[in-house]
């Protein structure tokens, strides 16, 4: 089976060949740009060609950006140099801005390796599927990037910040590392990583699906929910 950059937000893989054409539209997920303010460009990255899109979605101020990797020879040993790139150039251009954003990045190699990158609380989950038991497991990569916690409290105040009584940084923001929030001391724009291997359970004939998630979903449920 062969994999292509980065997957969609949420996606499947089993022991069955499949394949897919470059920036093939997800079910019901309309073309780019449908809105005004919508953007769909390439970018040249490292030597590499990154689709990048940007949606509207239901507010006014609200844009939902997907990073879109075409890079079929990508080695997992380069995945994390990759990642790293991606977010140091994203925290040049959005340094200055008042407003945040959680970031995840996520690159599953030809080799099935699953290497992310992220900032804040938007969480990958791992699920995996045997067919033969029905059983089903799942695996949070990452972990949130809250101010209340003590390692991510003592980097903030380190940095010249400050985390409030109620667990917030400047008693305004919940989140320790983010794009963006210039106006709030101590935050953090260095991401941290995570890999996993989904070979050994591809080969075994398992479904394995990568469910990259909104902040706040996992605040509400568990993952095994």
């Amino acid at each position: 089976m062969q994999l292509h950059g980065l997957a969609p937000p949420c996606g499947m893989m089993s022991s069955h060949p499949m394949t897919a054409p470059k920036k093939e539209l997800l079910a019901g997920q309309k073309p780019v740009p449908e809105n005004d303010n919508d953007t769909s460009y390439d970018i040249s990255l490292n030597g590499w060609v990154v689709q990048v899109a940007t949606y509207q979605g239901d507010r006014e101020y609200q844009e939902d950006r997907l990073m879109v990797a075409e890079i079929p020879d990508l080695k997992s040993k380069d995945a994390k140099a990759f990642l790293g790139q991606a977010f140091a150039e994203a925290a040049k251009v959005t340094d200055r801005n008042r407003s945040g954003a959680t970031a995840t990045g996520v690159v599953i190699t030809t080799d099935l390796q699953l290497n992310t990158a992220f900032l804040g609380d938007s969480p990958v989950v791992v699920f995996v599927h045997d067919p033969k038991t029905g059983d089903i497991t799942a695996n949070k990569l990452t972990r949130d990037h809250h101010a209340r916690d003590p390692d991510e409290k003592k980097m903030i105040e380190d940095a010249g910040g400050w985390v409030a009584q109620n667990g917030r940084a400047d008693a305004r923001l919940e989140l320790s590392r983010a794009f963006g929030d210039a106006g709030i001391g101590g935050i953090s724009r260095q991401p941290e990583y995570a890999s996993a291997d989904l070979k050994k359970d591809v080969d075994a004939g398992k479904d394995v699906y990568v469910c990259v998630s909104s902040d706040g979903l996992y605040a509400s449920l568990d993952p095994d929910d």
